[in-house]
């Protein structure tokens, strides 16, 4: 008979970004990456996005991040932090982790592979935000390259990893597409295009899974845009919202604007179902630019929510 082991679990979504956050002492060393998948696949907890978290003080924490669509670690996930801010304040996760709650409320630094990401967690009108300081992150951006990109007369931008694509161009260039629901054979058809002619001219020896897409067409004039990511289109891992992907468009939006110095606020509408573009949370993301480069910005969300919390019974091979 196998042995099972005990695994404790934390799920949580922002704006429908699933994310599973785990106890590094409770993985098996050696296996935790297939244990993270295993998890995230059906018929287990399932989800976009598993976080395996180390204590380093009652300030640090330490996540390894594993992603369903690529299959490996990636190096940081906006999603997460939104919801590791909550998790710590409404969870039992605090305690799993054994950390002071009082330390929690000054603030701490999540290392992740991008580098320091600080997290300010914060109560407002009977709300928990977490805000979230994406500086490394974007500076992994610049280093890795910011320009935009013809894919076969499709304007883009090319944002680190990221293919920051406007909806306006592909329904342009894709008459049969449509944005409001990316579900049909004609959209699906569009965005696969889209992102193939990215991957043959613009990326490197490795498929790329990280697309935003965002338009200008909000209900509401204060709101910048909508947005969504459709990361893998065909087997239905499409993201309403996305930190990342959205920090992603917020460099593209300063590098279109032209913008050299000062701050940079945006709203997206997001959050919505996964199959259409934008939806009824919102995603703030805020920047501060000198010399035509942003040298500083975070984000917030609007719709984050935990789901669930228990133990996972593992099967140990």
């Amino acid at each position: 008979m196998k042995k099972q082991r005990i695994v404790r679990f934390v799920k949580g979504h922002m704006g429908g970004n699933e994310i599973v956050l785990l106890l590094d002492k409770e993985m098996d060393e050696k296996k935790a990456l297939k244990e993270a998948l295993c998890i995230l696949n059906p018929p287990l907890i399932r989800g976009h996005q598993a976080g395996i978290l180390y204590k380093r003080t009652d300030r640090e924490l330490e996540v390894k991040i594993v992603d369903i669509t690529a299959r490996g670690y990636i190096p940081m996930c906006g999603g997460l932090t939104q919801v590791l801010g909550k998790s710590l304040l409404e969870s039992d996760l605090a305690e799993w982790l054994e950390l002071d709650l009082k330390q929690i409320a000054g603030g701490i630094i999540l290392q992740t592979e991008a580098g320091p990401i600080p997290l300010k967690i914060v109560q407002e009108k009977g709300s928990i935000i977490t805000y979230t300081d994406m500086s490394s992150y974007i500076n992994e951006c610049y280093k890795k390259g910011v320009e935009k990109v013809e894919l076969n007369g499709l304007v883009a931008w090319k944002i680190g990893n990221f293919l920051v694509v406007r909806g306006e161009e592909i329904e342009r260039n894709y008459p049969d597409a449509n944005l409001e629901k990316l579900n049909t054979e004609g959209t699906i058809k569009a965005i696969k295009d889209v992102q193939n002619n990215f991957e043959r001219t613009a990326c490197s020896d490795k498929k790329n899974i990280d697309y935003a897409v965002f338009d200008q067409r909000s209900k509401r004039r204060d709101h910048y845009g909508r947005i969504v990511f459709p990361h893998d289109v065909l087997n239905g891992h499409i993201e309403p919202a996305c930190g990342t992907g959205t920090t992603a468009v917020g460099i593209a939006v300063a590098e279109e604007k032209g913008i050299k110095e000062g701050i940079l606020k945006l709203e997206f509408e997001s959050g919505g179902l996964a199959d259409s573009i934008g939806g009824p949370d919102l995603t703030t993301l805020e920047m501060k630019l000198e010399n035509s480069k942003i040298i500083k910005g975070s984000f917030s969300h609007k719709g984050v929510k935990l789901l669930a919390s228990g133990k996972i019974f593992l099967n140990d091979q």
